[in-house]
């Protein structure tokens, strides 16, 4: 074999093994984002259930069907959010890194949004949907905003350290963006939730997805902004 052989062969083995780790390497970040998604979605899902049994427990309410909505519909946001910004944030970074200035547009923070109001989209008009043309006493702003935020929270921690942050400077990150999101949530939550369904109650068949869609991108944007803060905060506060 000569060496310019050899040198083709070594080349070639070179070759065959990137795919193998670009793959593992996507998956060690997809993994844990569909794991913290679930959890993120489920937990403050059953929390919320929970609470609404509790306050209405003498009503003649199904509460098997509605606890079976809730473990699924949670899970399945949850999932859809952290997958679709950890894909975007990875989509972001590698446009970042071309330089030219592009982490102005291409950084953590309009990853999130963009990927929080896609996400949005098809839980929005879902939930109002089938939310909307439930008979039963209204869960809540505050309630439905609390849970949201728990479940934003969860993702963000998860994301933030994947993405670099270490420590103290997550949970300083944390703090910071979280206490953003609470001041916003007081003022558009009520806006976004009791505007969607009043205005898809009663004709939710016609209107509901439509108006539920737009509400779901728009929480779902604020909430990927959020999740993307946490991350460029993270990131900032590492380096110093």
């Amino acid at each position: 074999m000569t060496t310019a052989d050899e040198g083709e062969l070594f080349a070639g083995e070179l070759c065959s093994l990137q795919a193998p780790v670009v793959r593992e390497r996507r998956w060690s970040r997809l993994g844990p984002a569909l794991r913290v998604g679930a959890l993120a979605g489920l937990v403050p899902a059953l929390g919320v259930g929970a609470i609404y049994f509790l306050a209405h427990r003498g009503a003649d309410l199904p509460w098997l069907r509605i606890g079976s909505i809730l473990a699924l519909y949670g899970p399945s946001v949850g999932v859809l959010l952290a997958v679709s910004v950890e894909l975007f944030v990875l989509a972001f970074d590698r446009i970042a890194r071309l330089g030219y200035g592009l982490v102005a547009i291409a950084n953590p923070v309009t990853a999130g949004g963009l990927a929080g109001l896609v996400a949005g989209i098809a839980p929005g008009a879902i939930g109002v949907s089938v939310f909307g043309a439930y008979h039963g006493p209204f869960v809540g702003t505050a309630l439905i905003a609390c849970s949201v935020i728990a479940g934003s929270v969860t993702i963000a921690v998860s994301l933030a350290r994947r993405a670099g942050g270490r420590g103290g400077a997550v949970a300083v990150a944390v703090l910071l963006a979280t206490a953003i999101l609470c001041a916003t949530a007081l003022v558009l939550a009520p806006l976004i939730v009791e505007s969607a369904f009043a205005e898809a109650h009663g004709a939710v068949a016609e209107y509901g997805p439509v108006v539920g869609a737009v509400a779901g991108a728009t929480g779902g944007a604020i909430v990927g902004i959020y999740i993307g803060l946490v991350v460029a905060l993270a990131r900032v506060l590492r380096r110093r």
